[in-house]
């Protein structure tokens, strides 16, 4: 049986009745109900979130936000892609950039 674990690059903006799921990971933003995102918050990072259907868990799992890396190995494929991605950009020269912030009171990528 495949486990599933809430990626630990999720981060939540909330909203007045719904809320913005962004994975640092993968880039990727969705707007989920309120409810949804209690529900999310308290399986916490890298917990299993037992409670989705099969449909919410896929569309989860798509997006990023839902991984089946244990949080020790996911964090090893983050770093493994930011190397990698650094070391492009230093054999490239390229002088140029981008900057993406997602303001939040809850970020837990522990900058």
């Amino acid at each position: 049986m495949r486990k599933f674990y809430l990626s630990k690059y999720l981060i939540f903006s909330d909203l007045e009745d719904s809320c913005i799921i962004f994975n640092g990971f993968s880039g990727n933003m969705d707007v989920v109900s309120a409810e949804f995102a209690v529900k999310l918050k308290k399986t916490g990072p890298g917990g299993e979130p037992d409670f989705l259907t099969p449909g919410e868990l896929e569309f989860l799992r798509q997006r990023g936000h839902v991984t089946e890396l244990q949080p020790e190995l996911e964090r090893a494929a983050f770093r493994k892609m930011a190397e990698e991605l650094h070391r492009r950009e230093c054999a490239e020269n390229v002088k140029s950039g981008f900057l993406s912030l997602l303001m939040s009171y809850d970020c837990n990528l522990s900058c």
